[in-house]
């Protein structure tokens, strides 16, 4: 049974039924498969570009998407992944997300085609899970502080300011990096050459 996500896509174009496609869905994971997804979907008109925020424990790695035209003879597709990684910073259970400062981006990944319009999305590599660029210590704490004010958590920023000067490299605690955003890339074919036509951006909870 779907999981209808809530209507909390933030649409980055107008709509538009892009490609002639009537639907896009995830299927859900089987029953005790490794990665666990309840499975989405999304009907036309579909705009060419939406952010999907996941639940925490849903993981889209090695889903099945599936695209169905508005027509039968709808043309050929593909479907390509791309993995980007953030940095939180870790309270021993609070966390600070810095999903909108530096990241690491993988090359796009193709989605295997395993019949028809079924897609099998890619399963990150742990480098594609852990990387992350070159940062000092005075950047994070910079950061936090940033953080801290967007947050309105300027009251509790000795705690935290106190974390982000322990920290020397990315990764190391009370760092962790990990996925924060797993960007699915649709593309039809015209003629001879390929045109994006949709993209959505699924965002996993960066913890609990």
């Amino acid at each position: 049974m779907y999981r209808w996500l809530p209507c909390v896509l933030l649409l980055l174009a107008p709509f538009a039924q892009a490609g002639g496609l009537r639907s896009i869905v995830i299927d859900p994971s089987p029953a005790g498969h490794e990665r666990q997804f309840s499975g989405w979907r999304y009907d036309a008109p579909v705009p060419e570009q939406q952010q999907v925020d996941l639940e925490l424990g849903d993981d889209i790695a090695g889903a099945t998407l599936r695209l169905l035209p508005a027509q039968a003879d709808g043309g050929q597709y593909r479907v390509s992944v791309q993995f980007e990684t953030s940095m939180a910073l870790s309270g021993e259970g609070p966390h600070l997300d810095f999903v909108d400062w530096k990241h690491c981006r993988s090359e796009w990944r193709p989605a295997r085609n395993s019949r028809g319009l079924e897609f099998a999305l890619p399963v990150p590599a742990e480098h594609e899970s852990t990387c992350f660029p070159p940062t000092t210590t005075d950047e994070i704490v910079a950061e936090t502080q940033r953080v801290l004010v967007r947050n309105g958590m300027v009251a509790d920023g000795a705690h935290w300011l106190d974390l982000a000067r322990s920290v020397r490299v990315p990764g190391e605690l009370p760092t962790y990096v990990g996925i924060s955003k797993v960007r699915v890339r649709i593309e039809q074919r015209h003629g001879d050459a390929w045109r994006v036509i949709h993209t959505i951006d699924f965002l996993p909870p960066m913890g609990c």
